[in-house]
């Protein structure tokens, strides 16, 4: 599948590239991000460019740069594509969180699950302390359907994650 580069206002979301590493581990090796993510904070370029990799293979992704300054400043993708469902999720560099890149970002990709994959229903999974991602949740349509108790260890404390799902109400999707 051909991978389109999107487009907002403020950003050029597009196919991420193996040369985007160096810029991915300007804010993937940043504790709070990894936190916020759900994974342990990349140490060096090889971590990023494994992250790159694995989401090529088994999902899609996109970097987010800001047209202002053309720099990659997070990323957006897919993972667990089925024919029905999708997960998106979405990263950012920590100065450039709250300004609505992240809502503009998944907006835009939430349209081409649904506009060009054609999926019934896309889901996020999110702790439910990160209440920045639970807001571009919501302003993406999406409400939550379930919530697993302790069910994120990180620095040994539990969290809760939530799953959030919104439904393709566009009219046209895959059936099984």
């Amino acid at each position: 599948m051909i991978i389109p580069t999107l487009h907002t206002p403020d950003l050029i979301v597009r196919p991420i590239l193996s040369t985007d590493a160096p810029a991915m581990l300007n804010y993937a090796s940043d504790p709070c991000v990894a936190f916020y993510r759900q994974w342990t904070a990349h140490t060096c370029i090889e971590d990023s460019a494994a992250f790159i990799q694995h989401h090529r293979d088994h999902g899609l992704l996109w970097a987010i740069i800001d047209k202002t300054s053309n720099s990659m400043i997070g990323d957006c993708g897919l993972t667990n594509i089925t024919p029905t469902t999708a997960e998106i999720h979405y990263t950012l560099t920590p100065e450039h969180w709250g300004k609505g890149f992240a809502t503009q970002a998944a907006t835009v990709v939430q349209d081409f699950c649904f506009e060009q994959l054609v999926v019934q229903e896309l889901q996020a999974w999110i702790i439910t302390t990160h209440t920045r991602s639970l807001r571009v949740a919501h302003k993406l349509g999406m409400e939550p359907v379930l919530t697993l108790a302790n069910q994120w260890c990180i620095e040994d404390r539990l969290y809760d994650l939530a799953m959030y799902r919104t439904i393709n109400k566009r009219g046209a999707y895959k059936t099984l």
